[in-house]
C-alpha cells in the first residue's frame, strides 16, 4: 500500500488552488510526483483535480512536467478532459486537446461520452465545442440513452435546442423505451414536450389524450342522466367512449 502524508495532500490541495510555486516546490524536492496517486481514493491525479477546479494555469504546468492525458480514468471513469468539463473552464479543455487530449468515445461513468456530461450539465459552451471536435451527437450510454434523452430528462433548454440543430434524433428509445421527447412529458417539461414532441416524425399522443376517445356532444352529456333507449345514439357513444378507456369489454359486460 502506498504511503501518503501530509505533503501529499498538501500537493492535491495546491493543484486545486492553482497554486504553481507550491507544486513546482514539492516536485523538484522529490516529495511528490506528477502522477501521484489522489491520498483519499477515487483513483484522481492531480492534472485531474486542476481540470476539476478549473485551474488553466494548474493543467498547462502539470502538462509540462509530463502529466498522463491519455489512457487514464479516475475509479468513476472519468477523463481529465471530463473533469474540464465539470470544472466548467474551457480554457482547460483547450489546453488538454492541444495536448494531445482526444475528445472522443467513452470518457465518463455509464459509459457515456463527454457530448453526454455536457448536455446533462447544460453546458453551451462545451457542447458546441465538442460538435465541433466531431463528437458523435447520437453516441449510446449504458442505458441506451443519447445526450438528448438526458438534456431532456432534466428539462435542459439550452442543451436540447444546440442538439437537436446538429442533427440529434429524436426518435431512439432506450432501455426503458423513452425517446427523448417521451422524457420531456415523463418530467412534466410541457412547452418543450409540445414543441419537440410536434418535430418528431414518429409524435406521441398529447397530454391527457387517449386513442379512440372523444367529447360526448352536449345533447349526449345532457341525456346521461337518464337510462338510454336500447339501440340509441346515446347508448353508442357511450359504449364508444368506454371501449377506448376499459378496452372492448365495457364495464357493463365485464365479466
Amino acid at each position: 500500500m502506498a504511503h501518503f502524508n501530509e505533503e501529499h495532500i498538501a500537493f492535491f490541495e495546491a493543484c486545486e488552488e492553482g497554486n504553481v510555486e507550491t507544486v513546482s516546490r514539492l516536485l523538484e524536492e522529490g516529495r511528490a510526483s506528477v502522477d501521484l496517486p489522489y491520498p483519499h481514493g477515487f483513483g484522481f491525479t492531480p492534472i485531474m483535480k486542476a481540470c476539476q477546479y478549473g485551474q488553466p494555469a494548474m493543467a498547462k504546468f502539470l502538462i509540462e512536467k509530463g502529466a498522463i492525458l491519455s489512457g487514464v480514468k479516475s475509479e468513476a471513469g472519468l477523463t481529465p478532459l471530463a473533469f474540464a468539463i465539470k470544472g466548467r473552464n474551457i480554457e482547460v479543455y483547450h489546453i488538454l486537446r492541444a495536448a494531445g487530449a482526444e475528445p472522443h468515445g467513452v470518457q465518463s461513468h455509464y459509459q457515456r461520452t463527454l457530448l453526454h456530461q455536457a448536455a446533462e450539465d447544460n453546458e453551451e459552451e462545451f457542447i458546441k465545442v465538442l460538435l465541433s471536435d466531431g463528437v458523435e451527437v447520437d453516441a449510446l450510454d449504458a442505458d441506451q440513452r443519447t445526450p438528448l434523452h438526458l438534456a431532456c430528462w432534466w428539462g435542459r433548454t439550452e442543451a436540447i435546442d444546440l442538439l437537436h440543430s446538429a442533427g440529434a434524433s429524436l426518435t431512439p428509445q432506450d432501455r426503458h423505451n423513452k425517446t427523448p421527447p417521451g422524457y420531456l412529458k415523463q418530467q412534466g417539461f410541457k412547452d418543450l414536450y409540445a414543441k419537440y414532441n410536434a418535430l418528431s416524425p414518429s409524435p406521441e399522443l398529447p397530454y391527457g389524450e387517449i386513442p379512440g376517445l372523444r367529447y360526448l356532444t352536449p345533447e349526449e352529456a345532457q341525456a346521461m342522466v337518464q337510462e338510454p333507449a336500447p339501440g340509441s345514439s346515446i347508448e353508442a357513444a357511450l359504449k364508444e367512449s368506454e371501449a377506448a378507456v376499459y378496452g372492448d369489454a365495457s364495464l357493463s359486460g365485464a365479466a
